[in-house]
């Protein structure tokens, strides 16, 4: 066995650390060698120039035998339709623009919920008066209440069909929670607990523009835009703490 050249006392060039012991050995010559840095991290944080990342790279890819090598393949972004190389296995379907990736997101997304409904939570069959529908929280077994006690609505049923919108450059998209008549009109219900302005919850910092998206939508299609929350529906506030308490309503 051959012994370490190193000398005890020396010290890392990054962090000024006292090397202790060998942390590589230089399996192409099948010795050891005296180190300058104490671990692979001091060794990795020094500062490379360009030239010598260059000619590490090159030293890297020539280790590398030409037969070996796995050729890019050529492939058309599916959002913005610029072309862009990976290679065979990367599977990937959109460019390196984080607007496409978003976006592509977005649309499995929607997607997916107009198939099931719903991400996190389980649709239950709420049943008040003459309505039979699907809800998936207590907030929304409010609104129906709301609906039908305080504004006389009819003909209500989930709506299906899912709203875009932006958050800056993000593609984001929604389901409104209800339509319905009231007054021979055609509503649009987004049913909400309050907006909490200073706040980072996804819940919170979607609603304004979810609320601009469902209001211009609403105007495109000649419906009107029904936004039910704590603040606009004080009633609806306290159906739905009447409703936490008895958890069963008789219509």
């Amino acid at each position: 066995m051959v012994e370490s050249t190193i000398n005890n006392s020396m010290k890392c060039k990054s962090c000024e650390s006292e090397i202790k012991s060998e942390w590589r050995r230089d399996s192409y010559t099948i010795r050891h060698v005296p180190l300058l840095f104490c671990s692979r991290n001091c060794s990795n944080s020094r500062i490379r120039t360009p030239e010598i990342k260059e000619k590490i790279s090159k030293t890297l890819t020539g280790r590398i035998r030409p037969e070996k090598r796995v050729p890019k393949i050529e492939k058309s972004c599916q959002v913005c339709g610029d072309n862009f190389k990976c290679y065979r296995w990367q599977n990937r379907k959109v460019c390196s623009n984080k607007v496409c990736a978003n976006y592509l997101n977005s649309i499995s997304r929607q997607k997916y919920i107009a198939k099931n409904g719903t991400f996190s939570t389980l649709r239950e069959t709420f049943t008040y008066k003459n309505i039979i529908i699907e809800v998936d929280s207590n907030l929304e077994k409010a609104g129906i209440i709301y609906l039908l006690d305080v504004l006389n609505a009819k003909k209500i049923e989930r709506y299906r069909n899912l709203i875009n919108y932006w958050e800056n450059e993000a593609h984001r998209t929604f389901n409104p929670d209800f339509i319905c008549e009231i007054d021979n009109k055609i509503h649009l219900v987004e049913v909400k607990q309050k907006w909490i302005k200073n706040t980072e919850h996804p819940y919170n910092r979607t609603i304004p523009f979810k609320r601009e998206a469902l209001e211009k939508f609403c105007t495109e299609k000649s419906y009107k835009m029904l936004w039910l929350d704590f603040d606009s529906a004080p009633k609806m506030k306290d159906i739905y703490k009447q409703f936490l308490k008895s958890r069963s309503f008789n219509g």
